[in-house]
């Protein structure tokens, strides 16, 4: 209770610390950052095209960030029917949040980087997964969870070392590609397909080893890629 008012705790998977607290009411979210008693907007789903939203964000405070949105619609994830609305570099999907994740600006930063929101559950409950391929569909969060279910084959990936971008060969469409650290840190990769050849820019990765994860329909491929750094 925050001045008289109901909201759920969230605190670090990792580590239980508090990080805040929001309250989910018809079409709109509120949110309490820690050490605050003071709410902000976080999404407010009864927006139309056109107009303008000022929302929190969690680096910068709330008002920092302004968007106009630019087109709403319905999404049937997970066999739930969500609105949808579309801004500058992102969409807010109404009961899930921002693609880019729950408390980040939904733009991109300098670098041209931004987040990615992959799988969200509740329990056991998957309520959206995101699938990097060109299709835009969404695919389950067992990319991650189940995969002993999974047939396993290794890919060739060349150049290996790698300085600036890796390919690889295989048929048909694949749902995404995973980079993992040693320190077991994931990284989603934006890839490129011409025919059956897909090409994997490793710009900005830190260099060392990691393991290369690929979905296909029900085949996990897997393989070890060394980044430069170049």
């Amino acid at each position: 209770m925050i001045n008289t008012l109901s909201y759920t705790r969230m605190e670090n998977c990792l580590t239980g610390d508090y990080l805040g607290a929001f309250r989910d009411t018809v079409g709109k979210v509120f949110y309490v950052p820690k050490d605050s008693l003071s709410e902000s907007l976080i999404y407010d789903f009864s927006l139309q095209t056109g107009d303008t939203v000022n929302y929190y964000h969690e680096d910068f405070g709330f008002g920092a960030n302004q968007a106009v949105i630019q087109g709403t619609d319905t999404w049937l994830v997970n066999g739930v029917n969500r609105r949808v609305l579309c801004l500058d570099a992102s969409t807010w999907i109404e009961g899930i949040g921002c693609d880019r994740g729950f408390l980040v600006s939904h733009s991109y930063n300098v670098s041209n980087y931004s987040p990615l929101l992959y799988c969200m559950s509740v329990n056991d409950t998957i309520h959206y997964g995101y699938s990097a391929s060109s299709s835009g569909s969404n695919v389950s969060c067992d990319f991650f969870i189940g995969l002993n279910e999974l047939e396993k084959q290794s890919v060739e990936v060349f150049p290996n070392p790698v300085n600036y971008e890796f390919y690889f060969n295989l048929s048909g469409q694949i749902d995404a590609v995973v980079l993992t650290s040693l320190d077991g840190k994931s990284f989603v990769m934006e890839y490129s397909r011409n025919d059956s050849e897909y090409t994997v820019n490793v710009q900005g990765l830190a260099a060392g080893t990691y393991t290369l994860t690929i979905r296909s329909e029900e085949i996990l491929y897997n393989s070890q890629v060394i980044v430069n750094g170049g």
